[in-house]
Parts: structure tokens; sequence; C-alpha cells
């Protein structure tokens, strides 16, 4: 008795045609047995596959059918024994078998063999039993039978797709018409031809190789094939197989040539536009990623995005959104908020985590892919936007600074006026010896060095008056070279550098006063020795050569070329918060050793008021350097004598000049201050002068009018309530052209015509208004 080697799938229920079954539990010992007998005396085949595609049962028949033992196929997997037969009739029908229980019979051509095989797949309870048969000889009987009715080669010709047949040598048996077109022929032009008489040399060779490999081997074979027609490429898809004739013999090799040119275009242009997407999404300077809406990976980013977070893209793509979002739920709330809204996209303002730790503010724009499953981000660095606006908010916050600080200096020079033209009106009443004497003039002294203080006030809100002259920017540095080693200590030394010739158009003195304090403040740095350079260029104009030089503060350069000074010190160097504010009036980090802060805002007020700037970059542990940048003269000359000239109030103060012979001129002073306007009234009387009062411009104007031609002068404030000192002499000057009036103001700006700072002492407003006064 022979016994399977797997005889115990007899145990399995199997269902026949007629519904009979045979179960484990009716089939057991010498009926099983018996049933293996049976099984394997079959003349048809026989096969049972599991649900794995193994075959667990093999009979004789069935071997011998399959070329196969059968103890070479028990436990082996189908598909991999017989792989030609993917996709196979039976395959499919062994599908539908496992999901409905519906017995099903295919005939499979097996095309290795060429062989057909019907087979009626039946439900068990192991996965499939499979009694088939070959059919061969009565399929191909069948299919002459069909060659030979008109109809079939009806349908043929009428093909979409080329269809032809060919001997084993390569010479055309049938072509059907699209095939003749194909080849810009006629059918019966070709048929009896060989290949290389109908197509170019490296078309015919492809063929002729390829109809050779399929009559050898009795396989099918797919090739794409480029083929000129009517100067065109075209490309088709030709699927050769073996074809045979009723006596089982090889007849030729068939193709079918399918055109797929258009698809190949299609791809070619689909191809070109994800090349081109790549290009735009590597390329941009904007930083994009992909990431899943499910698990939140990233999927994919460029370059830019990478860089932005400080990493590489293989790092990005090994993290998720909640790794890079500082506020992922804020991101996530509010994209569900936009597609609850109908929405795909937001924008957000928020921050990016770089790897190193930081965070980084972005503008994103988020947008919602494929029903939630993707979802894309474009993000902006707002880091630059930001220190832009950090520069602004300081930039405004030192011009309203300076606003104060003009404001503030047109009141205490009003003060100063008064008080030193009261010590001015003592004077003459004291005795030249003794304690009154010393102490009017240390009044004068405390006026002397407020208004010093004020001056530097002014110099910072840009409102004081200068004495532009052309002079040699490099000269003017030099020689404060002597001056500055003499203020440096013994462990500072002090290098020139190049100093060019830079002809500038400037304040001679304050230019010079710019310079010093900039040595002055390097020495500061210099607690334990070090040293200064000092050297000059020229520089191009506009922001850029700026920014390289040092921090821009939001002032805009206008000039072709500029003139610069740079000053650097090895110092302590500065920290961030320390230099964001380094150029306030008052702020100094020199607490308990000297200095009122002062320095530095003068020096900026002075460089921006002259058409420049002053730059500074700095870096705790390794120095500053300050870079003063000035216009270069359009015409490159320079004044006689290169210095600011003499101020009317310079040196010691002198007897006022006597009053003119004869009677006085009839003067009108116009100040809101009471005491400035009781100071000049009481100077210029003293001086002979008919003086008439007036706290405002209106009633100036009505006095002036009253008078008429009698009036031959005007001293007025600039800065009035309602009528102003301008406005004022504007109307006087339609009235009566040949007014004189002089301008005074305590904010040292720059103003047309005759004018005079506060404070002034009298030896300076008589010698101003002698000047108008005369012939």
């Amino acid at each position: 008795m022979r016994h399977h080697p797997l005889g115990a799938v007899v145990t399995g229920e199997v269902t026949g045609k007629e519904g009979r079954t045979m179960s484990d539990s009716r089939t057991t010992g010498g009926d099983a047995t018996e049933l293996v007998r049976a099984w394997d005396d079959l003349a048809l085949g026989l096969v049972v596959i599991d649900r794995d595609w193994r075959y667990r049962y093999v009979n004789p028949a069935a071997a011998g059918l399959l070329g196969r033992s059968a103890a070479s196929l028990v436990g082996r997997d189908y598909r991999r024994e017989f792989p030609d037969d993917a996709g196979s009739a039976f395959e499919l029908a062994y599908r539908r078998v496992l999901a409905t229980g519906v017995p099903e019979t295919v005939d499979n051509l097996y095309e290795p063999w060429d062989r057909w095989f019907r087979s009626q797949v039946l439900p068990c309870r192991a996965g499939i039993t499979v009694l088939f048969s070959d059919v061969t000889a009565e399929r191909r009987h069948s299919l002459s039978d069909i060659a030979d009715l008109a109809v079939l080669t009806q349908l043929v010709n009428r093909a979409p797709v080329g269809v032809t047949v060919k001997d084993a040598d390569g010479r055309f048996l049938y072509v059907n018409a699209a095939a003749a077109r194909q080849a810009a022929s006629d059918p019966a032009e070709m048929v009896g031809r060989d290949v290389g008489e109908v197509y170019a040399p490296s078309v015919a060779t492809a063929s002729r190789e390829t109809t050779a490999e399929v009559a050898r081997t009795r396989r099918s074979r797919t090739t794409e094939e480029v083929v000129p027609v009517d100067g065109l490429e075209r490309t088709y898809l030709s699927t050769r197989f073996p074809v045979y004739q009723a006596s089982g013999d090889l007849l030729g090799v068939a193709a079918i040539h399918t055109d797929i040119s258009e698809q190949k275009t299609a791809e070619r242009e689909l191809a070109a536009s994800r090349a081109l997407y790549r290009d735009i999404f590597a390329g941009t300077t904007l930083g994009q990623c992909v990431a899943s809406g499910t698990t939140h990976r990233v999927l994919e980013c460029n370059d830019a995005f990478a860089a932005l977070l400080g990493g590489s893209v293989e790092q990005v793509l090994a993290s998720d959104t909640g790794d890079l979002v500082v506020d992922p739920e804020g991101w996530a709330a509010g994209l569900g908020a936009a597609v609850e809204a109908g929405r795909r996209s937001i924008e957000v303002d928020g921050e990016l985590r770089r790897f190193d730790g930081r965070a980084v503010p972005v503008l994103a724009s988020a947008t919602v892919l494929n029903d939630g499953s993707t979802v894309s981000f474009i993000v902006r660095d707002l880091s630059p936007v930001r220190e832009l606006q950090a520069r602004l908010v300081e930039s405004e916050r030192l011009e309203a600074v300076g606003a104060v600080a003009g404001g503030i200096a047109h009141d205490v020079n009003n003060v100063l006026a008064a008080v030193g033209g009261y010590a001015d009106l003592l004077e003459p009443h004291v005795p030249a010896t003794g304690s009154p004497a010393r102490h009017l003039a240390g009044i004068h002294r405390a006026v002397a060095r407020a208004r010093d203080l004020v001056d530097r006030l002014l110099a910072f809100s840009r409102q004081q008056e200068l004495e532009p002259t052309t002079f040699d920017l490099g000269a003017a540095v030099h020689d404060l070279a002597d001056m500055c080693r003499r203020l440096l200590p013994g462990t500072v030394r002090l290098e020139l550098g190049v100093l060019p010739v830079l002809p500038v158009r400037a304040d001679h003195a304050q230019v010079q006063q710019v310079v010093l304090n900039l040595v002055l403040n390097a020495r500061d740095a210099l607690p334990d020795g070090g040293t200064v350079v000092v050297t000059g260029h020229e520089a191009p104009g506009g922001d850029a050569d700026a920014a390289s030089l040092a921090l821009a503060r939001g002032h805009e350069l206008r000039a072709t070329r500029y003139a610069a000074v740079s000053v650097s010190d090895d110092g302590v160097g500065m920290s961030e918060p320390v230099l964001r504010r380094c150029f306030e009036p008052f702020f100094t980090t020199r607490h308990g050793r000297g200095g009122h802060g002062l320095g530095l805002s003068t020096a900026f007020g002075i460089a921006r008021q002259s058409g420049g700037d002053l730059r500074v970059s700095s870096r705790e542990g390794v120095g500053t350097t300050f870079t003063l940048l000035l216009p270069l003269a359009p015409d490159g000359g320079a004044d006689p004598g290169g210095t600011r000239g003499s101020s009317p109030d310079a040196g010691p103060d002198q007897d006022a000049p006597p009053a003119p012979a004869g009677p006085g001129p009839t003067t009108l002073v116009v100040d809101d201050d009471p005491d400035v306007l009781d100071v000049v009234a009481a100077t210029l009387r003293a001086a002979g002068h008919t003086v008439l009062e007036a706290a405002d411009g209106d009633k100036a104007l009505l006095l002036a009018r009253a008078m008429g031609p009698s009036l031959d002068l005007v001293v007025s404030d600039v800065h009035m309530p309602g009528t102003d000192g301008r406005t004022l002499r504007a109307r006087l000057a339609r009235e009566r052209p040949d007014l004189p009036v002089l301008l005074v103001s305590g904010r040292g700006e720059e103003v047309d015509g005759p004018f005079l700072a506060k404070p002034f002492r009298p030896r300076a407003l008589l010698a101003a208004v002698r000047e108008l006064l005369a012939p």
C-alpha cells in the first residue's frame, strides 16, 4: 500500500459538483487510505493547493501532466514553481473560488509549454482542489477552424494596432492594414519581403534579433522600438510571440505593435514638469517642506529649509513637525479652523526650533493637501525683518531723544541768556576787585560750562549752528596726533595709519572734536593698555560700504563718495545692550570715573548734521571700531586756513562798544521769555537804543505797524507761541523791506539771514546790531 507523505489532506473537506462532501468526521483510518488510492488511480490530474499557494497533494496523473514528480512539488509554492502562469485564467479562478466558494471551470494556456489545460477548481477546507486535463489538441483544432474564417481576417485587419507574422528568417508572412500604415507601406508590398527591405537598418537589425530569440525560446517578448515614419520618430510597444501550424510545428513569430508615441510624449512632459518642480522646490530661497498630516513626519524639504534650521536635509527628514515647530498645537489648531471654514491654507507668524535649540521667527504659509494626508509649508525667515524693525525703533527712539534734547536746550539757553545777561548788567556796578567781582566771574564760568553742555545736546539733536568750510580731513586728523598722544596714558600706543587727501566740507572744529572724542573713548576701553589705530580711506556711496564697516542704524547715505576715518582699539569691546545705547546722551559705562555720557552722542549728531554718519562695530574681548563718514567735497579744494572762523562771542568779554552818537535807534525786542526780554532790552537801552518790548509775534507786528518808518530794528526770538520769529520777519519784509530783523534762538539751529545763538554776551549782541544798522 502506498502512503502519500501528506496523506492527511484527505481529512480536508472537498465539495464536488453534486454537492457530496468527504470530511474528516466521516473518513478515517482505512477509508482515508482508500480515498488516497482512488485519487492516485485517477486518469485526470488532481492537486490540492492550500491558501498559501502550496501544493498539499499531487496525484501521479497530475505529476505526469506537469512534468514533475509529486515529491518535488508537495510543499512547494505554486507561484514559484510556475512563475510564467502569473495573472493567468487559472490564477484568477483560484482567487475567485477562495473568495466565493463557487466552483469554476477554466481553460488556460501555459505559454512556456504551449499547452492548454482545462481545470475544474473546487473549494475545500485546505484551499482548492483542482481536476485538470490536457486539451491542447482540442483547442488548436478549434483555433484552426476559426483561422480559416474570413471574419477572423477582417477582425485582425481592422484592428487599430499593427499585427504582423514573420517566419524565423524575418520575412513577412502576414501584415494587417495598421502595421502597413506604421511602415508607410502597403500590406501586399510587405508580404514576402525581408524586414530589412522595409525598415531602416537599425530597426531591421533589432527586429530580426528579437524575432530570432522568440523563435528559439518559444517565449513571448515585449520591447519598445523607435521607428522613423514620414520624417518623424514614432515609438511602438511591440509584443512578439510564437505561432504554430495545425500540426503543432512552429509557423513563425507574430507581433502586435501599439503606437505609444503620445504616451511617451506625455511621460517626457510629465518628467520635465517634475524636474521643473524639483528645480523650483530645491532652488528657491524660501524654505519649503512637506509633512504627513497623520504621522507628522517630514517627507521632503529643500536646502533652504534645512539651512534655516541650521542642519542638513537628512536631519530634517529624520524629524517630525512637533520637533521643529515651537507651538505645534497652535499651528494645528489654525489649520483645523481653516479647513472647517472651507479654506485649505493659513499664514502663521510663528517660530521654528533650530537644531541648536534657538528659535527663529518665520512667516509660514501652511497648505493642506490630499484631503489632509499631507501638509505643505513655505516659510520665510523673519529675522532680518525683525532686526530692521528693532533698528527702526532704535532710530526713532534716538530721533525722539534728539527732539526732546533740542527742546530742553532751547529752554535752558533762555535761562542761561537771562542769567548771563543779568550778570553782565551788574558788572559795571561792581568793583573790579573783591568778592563781588569773583562771584560775577564764577557766574560767567558756570554759564559757559552750561552752554557747552547744551551745545553737546544740540549737536546730538543736529540743531546746532555749524560753520562749514572745505578742508582736508586727513590733514585735520593728522594735526590732532600730538594732542591725542598727550591725552593717552603711557600704556596706550597711538598708531596713525594711511591718511590720504580727503577733501570734505564740514565744520572743521566740530569734526576735530568728533575724532578727539573717538580717541578718548578708545582710551577708556583700554584700562590695562593697548593700541589705538586711526586710519582714513575713501568709501563708496550708499549704505553698502558703511554696512561692511559697521552697524547700520537706519540712516540713508545719499552722496556718491565718502571720506572715512576709522578709530579702532583692541580693548574690552561692548556687549549688545551697550552697543545699542552707546549713542544715547547721558548714557555712560564710566560710573564714578568721570564723564557725562555726551561724547559719543555729540559725535553722532555732528556726523549726521554734516551729511554723513557715525557707525560702530564691536565684539566683547576683541575691540571696537568707530567709523566717521563725511561726504567728499565736489571740487576737492580747501578754504584758506581750513579752520573754523572766530565766533563773535570768542575770547574774554570786553567793554560794550559805545552807543551811536546822537539820538539812538528805535529797536523792537520780541521774546516770550520775560527774563530774556528784560536782559536784551536793558542791554540795548544801555547802548542808547529806544526799546519797545513785545512778548509774542502778534503784538510785535501791531507795534511795528504803529511805529511805521520810525522803527529802525527788530530783535526777535525764533520760537514763540502764535506767530514765530520766521513768520514775523517774512510779514515785516512784505511791509517794510528795508527794516532789518535779527533772529535769536536757544536751539542753535541754522536760520537764513542775520542770526545770533543764545546765550550770548552783550558784546556779541551789540556787534550784531551795529552790523545791521551800519549804513
